[in-house]
């Protein structure tokens, strides 16, 4: 089955594409004098700021709309991409380190940010970093193995 992060992360995708409020900036600056002429011809103008911010939330929901989770018994996968298709593939047995992150401004929003290392590639970033549901977080944890204290490096 797959699934899609948290629906907060249409905002992160978003923000990639936060130049375009420049246009909407622009058009603002004529309007620094207040006289009420030039207020009122922002008021009316204001469906072309309202069409930009829509722009660019619609950017995000298509990048999140074409993203999802995959979870198999072996491993993780994370794609993403419309046209040229991006796969993040961690096997669950090379997995070194978990990270469950429960940020006070996600609590009641249900979200969890899940960072998933191995122990290949650059220290101190993580192989794969996700937004989540609390249970899409759960039945992760779920498939990820228990540790052998036997074989731990002392």
């Amino acid at each position: 089955m797959i699934y899609h992060e948290h629906p907060l992360r249409i905002l992160r995708y978003s923000a990639k594409n936060i130049w375009l409020l420049v246009f909407p900036l622009f058009r603002g600056m004529r309007v620094i004098r207040l006289d009420a002429d030039r207020l009122y011809q922002w008021f009316r103008g204001a469906w072309l700021d309202i069409a930009v911010i829509g722009v660019i939330i619609l950017f995000g929901y298509i990048r999140w709309h074409f993203s999802g989770i995959q979870i198999t018994d072996t491993e993780i996968i994370y794609r993403e991409g419309i046209s040229a298709k991006i796969r993040t593939s961690v096997p669950f047995e090379n997995v070194s380190s978990v990270t469950v992150e429960r940020p006070f401004y996600l609590v009641l929003l249900r979200a969890v940010k899940i960072g998933c290392d191995t122990s290949g590639g650059i220290s101190g970033n993580a192989d794969l970093r996700l937004m989540v549901t609390e249970k899409f977080s759960a039945e992760f944890l779920r498939h990820i193995p228990e540790t052998d204290d036997r074989n731990k490096a002392e």
